[in-house]
Protein backbone atom coordinates (compact mmCIF):
# COMPACT_ATOMS: atom_id res chain seq x y z
CA UNK A 1 0.00 0.00 0.00
CA UNK A 2 1.17 3.59 -1.21
CA UNK A 3 1.22 6.11 1.90
CA UNK A 4 0.85 9.97 0.88
CA UNK A 5 4.45 10.24 1.79
CA UNK A 6 5.37 7.81 -1.09
CA UNK A 7 3.26 9.06 -3.47
CA UNK A 8 4.71 12.49 -3.09
CA UNK A 9 8.11 11.44 -4.02
CA UNK A 10 7.07 10.12 -7.06
CA UNK A 11 6.61 13.26 -8.30
CA UNK A 12 10.22 14.50 -7.55
CA UNK A 13 13.48 13.05 -9.09
CA UNK A 14 17.16 14.00 -7.92
CA UNK A 15 20.26 12.66 -9.94
CA UNK A 16 22.72 14.64 -8.10
CA UNK A 17 26.16 12.73 -6.86
CA UNK A 18 25.26 13.33 -3.39
CA UNK A 19 21.46 12.36 -3.54
CA UNK A 20 22.93 8.91 -5.07
CA UNK A 21 25.48 8.49 -2.48
CA UNK A 22 22.76 8.81 0.32
CA UNK A 23 20.01 6.96 -1.99
CA UNK A 24 22.36 4.06 -1.91
CA UNK A 25 22.15 3.92 1.79
CA UNK A 26 19.20 2.10 3.22
CA UNK A 27 19.35 4.08 6.68
CA UNK A 28 18.08 7.37 4.65
CA UNK A 29 14.85 7.63 3.39
CA UNK A 30 14.62 11.20 1.03
CA UNK A 31 10.49 11.95 0.76
CA UNK A 32 10.64 14.87 -1.60
CA UNK A 33 7.49 17.02 -1.83
CA UNK A 34 7.33 16.95 2.40
CA UNK A 35 6.93 19.84 4.29
CA UNK A 36 7.35 19.22 8.01
CA UNK A 37 4.34 21.47 9.28
CA UNK A 38 4.30 20.88 13.23
CA UNK A 39 6.15 19.06 15.82
CA UNK A 40 5.05 17.85 19.22
CA UNK A 41 7.12 16.46 21.74
CA UNK A 42 5.66 14.22 24.75
CA UNK A 43 7.33 11.25 26.75
CA UNK A 44 10.30 11.15 25.24
CA UNK A 45 9.11 11.05 21.25
CA UNK A 46 8.62 13.72 18.67
CA UNK A 47 5.38 13.93 16.87
CA UNK A 48 6.08 14.86 13.29
CA UNK A 49 2.97 16.14 10.99
CA UNK A 50 4.26 16.41 7.48
CA UNK A 51 1.68 17.31 4.77
CA UNK A 52 2.24 16.54 0.77
CA UNK A 53 0.39 17.37 -2.17
CA UNK A 54 -1.34 13.93 -1.72
CA UNK A 55 -2.22 14.33 1.66
CA UNK A 56 -0.52 14.70 5.68
CA UNK A 57 0.44 12.35 7.52
CA UNK A 58 2.46 12.02 10.73
CA UNK A 59 5.85 10.66 12.09
CA UNK A 60 6.99 9.57 15.28
CA UNK A 61 11.13 9.54 16.48
CA UNK A 62 13.41 10.12 19.45
CA UNK A 63 15.21 12.68 18.13
CA UNK A 64 14.07 15.09 15.49
CA UNK A 65 17.57 17.48 14.06
CA UNK A 66 15.90 20.34 12.62
CA UNK A 67 18.17 21.50 9.95
CA UNK A 68 15.20 24.10 8.35
CA UNK A 69 17.54 26.65 7.25
CA UNK A 70 17.53 30.42 8.56
CA UNK A 71 13.76 31.14 7.96
CA UNK A 72 13.56 27.70 10.50
CA UNK A 73 9.69 26.81 10.64
CA UNK A 74 10.50 24.78 13.57
CA UNK A 75 12.18 27.43 14.88
CA UNK A 76 9.31 29.99 14.90
CA UNK A 77 6.68 27.42 16.16
CA UNK A 78 8.86 26.97 19.31
CA UNK A 79 9.29 30.91 19.92
CA UNK A 80 12.83 30.45 19.91
CA UNK A 81 14.72 33.38 19.46
CA UNK A 82 17.98 33.90 17.62
CA UNK A 83 20.37 36.13 19.35
CA UNK A 84 23.25 38.22 18.89
CA UNK A 85 24.08 41.65 16.71
CA UNK A 86 22.79 42.31 13.01
CA UNK A 87 24.40 44.80 11.26
CA UNK A 88 22.68 47.89 8.94
CA UNK A 89 24.52 47.67 6.13
CA UNK A 90 23.27 45.81 3.02
CA UNK A 91 25.57 44.37 0.11
CA UNK A 92 24.84 43.21 -2.92
CA UNK A 93 26.03 40.13 -3.93
CA UNK A 94 26.61 39.51 -7.65
CA UNK A 95 28.20 36.66 -10.03
CA UNK A 96 28.90 37.24 -13.40
CA UNK A 97 30.39 35.62 -15.89
CA UNK A 98 33.73 37.54 -17.14
CA UNK A 99 37.25 36.54 -18.42
CA UNK A 100 39.44 38.74 -16.14
CA UNK A 101 43.45 37.71 -15.60
CA UNK A 102 43.37 37.91 -12.05
CA UNK A 103 44.74 35.22 -9.41
CA UNK A 104 42.40 33.48 -7.32
CA UNK A 105 42.49 35.76 -4.37
CA UNK A 106 39.73 37.93 -2.66
CA UNK A 107 40.67 41.88 -3.99
CA UNK A 108 39.05 44.39 -2.04
CA UNK A 109 38.30 48.30 -2.40
CA UNK A 110 37.57 50.54 0.57
CA UNK A 111 36.15 53.88 -0.11
CA UNK A 112 36.62 54.06 -4.14
CA UNK A 113 35.57 56.94 -6.48
CA UNK A 114 32.38 55.26 -7.13
CA UNK A 115 30.80 54.35 -4.11
CA UNK A 116 32.47 56.56 -1.81
CA UNK A 117 32.72 55.26 1.69
CA UNK A 118 31.73 51.92 1.61
CA UNK A 119 33.48 48.90 0.29
CA UNK A 120 33.84 46.54 -2.75
CA UNK A 121 34.58 43.01 -2.80
CA UNK A 122 35.85 40.83 -5.94
CA UNK A 123 37.02 36.77 -6.04
CA UNK A 124 37.07 34.51 -8.44
CA UNK A 125 35.01 31.31 -8.60
CA UNK A 126 34.60 28.20 -10.52
CA UNK A 127 33.36 27.73 -14.10
CA UNK A 128 34.41 31.47 -15.48
CA UNK A 129 32.32 33.10 -12.76
CA UNK A 130 33.32 36.34 -10.42
CA UNK A 131 31.89 37.26 -7.39
CA UNK A 132 31.47 41.04 -6.86
CA UNK A 133 29.92 42.38 -3.42
CA UNK A 134 29.19 45.87 -3.06
CA UNK A 135 28.08 47.84 -0.20
CA UNK A 136 24.85 50.17 -0.70
CA UNK A 137 24.61 53.72 0.66
CA UNK A 138 22.57 54.35 3.71
CA UNK A 139 18.61 54.25 2.30
CA UNK A 140 19.23 52.17 -0.55
CA UNK A 141 16.68 49.69 -0.59
CA UNK A 142 17.41 46.06 -2.06
CA UNK A 143 14.46 46.46 -4.83
CA UNK A 144 16.06 49.23 -5.70
CA UNK A 145 19.98 47.87 -5.96
CA UNK A 146 18.40 44.87 -8.10
CA UNK A 147 17.11 46.98 -10.76
CA UNK A 148 18.71 45.40 -14.07
CA UNK A 149 20.39 48.93 -14.65
CA UNK A 150 21.54 49.71 -11.18
CA UNK A 151 23.66 46.53 -11.25
CA UNK A 152 24.71 47.36 -14.82
CA UNK A 153 25.85 50.41 -13.96
CA UNK A 154 27.62 49.69 -10.89
CA UNK A 155 29.46 46.29 -12.36
CA UNK A 156 30.40 49.04 -14.98
CA UNK A 157 31.84 51.42 -12.89
CA UNK A 158 33.84 48.31 -10.96
CA UNK A 159 35.73 47.17 -13.80
CA UNK A 160 36.28 50.26 -14.89
CA UNK A 161 37.81 51.31 -11.47
CA UNK A 162 39.79 47.46 -12.37
CA UNK A 163 40.96 48.37 -15.58
CA UNK A 164 38.89 46.58 -18.12
CA UNK A 165 36.12 49.03 -18.94
CA UNK A 166 33.77 47.49 -21.50
CA UNK A 167 34.74 43.80 -21.30
CA UNK A 168 31.90 41.98 -21.88
CA UNK A 169 29.76 39.91 -18.92
CA UNK A 170 26.75 38.00 -18.37
CA UNK A 171 24.88 38.11 -14.93
CA UNK A 172 24.78 34.58 -13.75
CA UNK A 173 22.99 35.26 -10.32
CA UNK A 174 22.71 38.21 -7.80
CA UNK A 175 20.65 38.66 -4.60
CA UNK A 176 21.42 40.99 -1.13
CA UNK A 177 22.42 40.57 1.85
CA UNK A 178 23.24 41.85 5.34
CA UNK A 179 25.38 40.35 7.79
CA UNK A 180 24.73 38.85 11.00
CA UNK A 181 26.20 37.03 13.47
CA UNK A 182 23.36 35.13 14.74
CA UNK A 183 22.64 31.83 17.55
CA UNK A 184 20.64 30.26 19.86
CA UNK A 185 21.67 29.98 22.85
CA UNK A 186 20.68 26.94 23.41
CA UNK A 187 21.14 24.28 20.53
CA UNK A 188 19.21 20.86 22.47
CA UNK A 189 15.22 21.12 23.47
CA UNK A 190 14.21 18.26 25.01
CA UNK A 191 14.51 15.54 21.85
CA UNK A 192 14.78 18.57 19.13
CA UNK A 193 17.91 19.49 18.01
CA UNK A 194 18.81 22.28 16.04
CA UNK A 195 21.65 22.37 13.49
CA UNK A 196 23.53 24.59 10.65
CA UNK A 197 21.41 28.31 9.42
CA UNK A 198 18.49 26.68 11.82
CA UNK A 199 21.20 27.40 15.33
CA UNK A 200 23.31 30.15 13.97
CA UNK A 201 23.06 32.75 11.38
CA UNK A 202 27.21 34.26 10.26
CA UNK A 203 27.93 36.68 7.31
CA UNK A 204 29.31 35.13 4.17
CA UNK A 205 32.96 35.84 4.70
CA UNK A 206 34.99 32.93 4.78
CA UNK A 207 32.59 30.40 4.47
CA UNK A 208 31.40 30.17 7.80
CA UNK A 209 28.52 29.61 7.52
CA UNK A 210 29.07 26.18 5.44
CA UNK A 211 32.31 25.83 7.55
CA UNK A 212 30.19 25.81 11.20
CA UNK A 213 27.04 23.80 9.52
CA UNK A 214 29.90 20.69 8.52
CA UNK A 215 31.16 21.04 12.34
CA UNK A 216 27.79 21.04 13.59
CA UNK A 217 26.80 17.66 11.47
CA UNK A 218 30.63 16.23 13.39
CA UNK A 219 29.79 17.05 16.63
CA UNK A 220 26.36 16.00 16.32
CA UNK A 221 27.00 12.68 14.71
CA UNK A 222 29.10 11.44 17.45
CA UNK A 223 26.76 12.80 20.40
CA UNK A 224 23.31 11.16 18.94
CA UNK A 225 25.04 7.92 18.31
CA UNK A 226 26.64 7.80 21.77
CA UNK A 227 22.86 8.25 22.77
CA UNK A 228 21.34 6.18 20.66
CA UNK A 229 23.40 3.30 20.61
CA UNK A 230 23.05 3.29 24.41
CA UNK A 231 26.80 4.34 24.82
CA UNK A 232 26.27 7.34 26.68
CA UNK A 233 23.11 9.10 28.68
CA UNK A 234 20.73 11.32 27.38
CA UNK A 235 22.46 14.01 28.96
CA UNK A 236 25.33 13.84 26.71
CA UNK A 237 23.50 15.73 23.73
CA UNK A 238 23.61 18.90 26.41
CA UNK A 239 27.28 18.87 25.71
CA UNK A 240 26.94 18.69 21.92
CA UNK A 241 24.72 21.64 22.59
CA UNK A 242 27.87 23.37 24.84
CA UNK A 243 30.53 22.52 22.56
CA UNK A 244 29.10 24.11 19.22
CA UNK A 245 27.81 27.57 21.20
CA UNK A 246 31.08 27.37 22.51
CA UNK A 247 32.54 27.26 19.26
CA UNK A 248 30.44 29.92 17.56
CA UNK A 249 31.38 32.13 20.19
CA UNK A 250 35.02 31.95 19.30
CA UNK A 251 34.34 33.65 16.25
CA UNK A 252 32.58 36.16 17.28
CA UNK A 253 28.67 34.97 17.60
CA UNK A 254 27.43 34.63 20.71
CA UNK A 255 24.29 35.44 22.84
CA UNK A 256 24.36 38.38 24.80
CA UNK A 257 24.12 36.13 28.11
CA UNK A 258 27.10 33.71 26.78
CA UNK A 259 29.67 32.90 29.70
CA UNK A 260 32.94 30.99 29.13
CA UNK A 261 31.18 28.34 31.46
CA UNK A 262 29.88 27.06 28.73
CA UNK A 263 32.94 26.09 27.53
CA UNK A 264 34.06 24.43 30.90
CA UNK A 265 30.31 22.52 30.46
CA UNK A 266 31.54 21.06 27.35
CA UNK A 267 34.69 19.78 28.79
CA UNK A 268 32.99 17.69 30.81
CA UNK A 269 32.02 14.82 27.99
CA UNK A 270 34.78 13.01 29.41
CA UNK A 271 33.64 12.43 32.86
CA UNK A 272 29.92 11.64 31.82
CA UNK A 273 31.51 8.52 29.62
CA UNK A 274 33.04 7.56 32.83
CA UNK A 275 36.63 8.26 31.17
CA UNK A 276 38.59 7.65 34.22
CA UNK A 277 41.97 8.72 35.07
CA UNK A 278 41.57 12.46 34.34
CA UNK A 279 40.50 14.22 37.67
CA UNK A 280 44.15 15.44 38.60
CA UNK A 281 44.46 16.92 35.06
CA UNK A 282 40.88 19.13 35.59
CA UNK A 283 42.05 20.19 39.13
CA UNK A 284 45.53 21.68 37.16
CA UNK A 285 43.14 23.24 34.73
CA UNK A 286 41.10 24.95 36.78
CA UNK A 287 44.12 26.40 38.95
CA UNK A 288 45.58 27.34 35.85
CA UNK A 289 41.78 28.73 34.79
CA UNK A 290 41.67 31.09 38.08
CA UNK A 291 45.32 32.06 37.64
CA UNK A 292 45.38 33.72 34.16
CA UNK A 293 43.37 36.60 33.17
CA UNK A 294 40.16 36.77 31.72
CA UNK A 295 40.54 36.92 27.73
CA UNK A 296 43.16 34.41 28.26
CA UNK A 297 41.10 32.13 30.25
CA UNK A 298 38.47 32.74 27.84
CA UNK A 299 40.32 31.69 24.61
CA UNK A 300 41.99 28.70 26.37
CA UNK A 301 38.30 27.04 27.52
CA UNK A 302 37.21 27.64 23.87
CA UNK A 303 40.42 26.00 22.45
CA UNK A 304 39.81 23.22 24.77
CA UNK A 305 35.99 22.26 23.58
CA UNK A 306 37.21 22.70 20.12
CA UNK A 307 39.79 19.78 21.54
CA UNK A 308 37.22 18.17 23.17
CA UNK A 309 35.58 15.57 20.08
CA UNK A 310 38.94 14.28 19.12
CA UNK A 311 39.51 13.02 21.91
CA UNK A 312 36.45 11.61 22.74
CA UNK A 313 37.51 7.66 23.85
CA UNK A 314 41.21 8.70 23.90
CA UNK A 315 42.53 9.82 27.62
CA UNK A 316 46.12 9.74 26.63
CA UNK A 317 45.28 12.03 23.19
CA UNK A 318 43.15 14.12 25.62
CA UNK A 319 46.19 14.35 28.52
CA UNK A 320 48.90 15.69 25.48
CA UNK A 321 46.45 18.27 24.12
CA UNK A 322 46.05 19.45 27.87
CA UNK A 323 49.80 19.49 28.43
CA UNK A 324 49.84 21.49 25.68
CA UNK A 325 47.37 23.70 26.64
CA UNK A 326 48.27 24.44 29.48
CA UNK A 327 51.94 25.61 28.76
CA UNK A 328 50.10 27.83 26.72
CA UNK A 329 48.27 29.20 29.64
CA UNK A 330 51.44 29.70 31.66
CA UNK A 331 53.28 32.09 28.88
Amino acid sequence: MQTASTKANQHLQCTCPAHDACAANPLIDFRWGNKLVHAEQSAGIVSAHVDTSVGPYQLETEWLVAADGGRSEIRSAMNLKLEGASFESIFVIADIRIDLPFPTERLAFFDPDWNRGNTILMHKEPHGIWRVDYQLPPGETPEEALRPESLQERIDAQLKMIGFEGTPWEMDWSSVYSARTLTLPQYVHDRIVFTGDAAHLLPIFGVRGANTAFQDAQSLGWHLAYVIKGNAPEQLMQNHSDERVCSLASIGCRAPAFQPSTCVNAMNTIHTLDIAGLEQVYDRLATAIDEAGPEKSELFLVKLALLNAKAMGQPDLFEAQIEAALKDLST
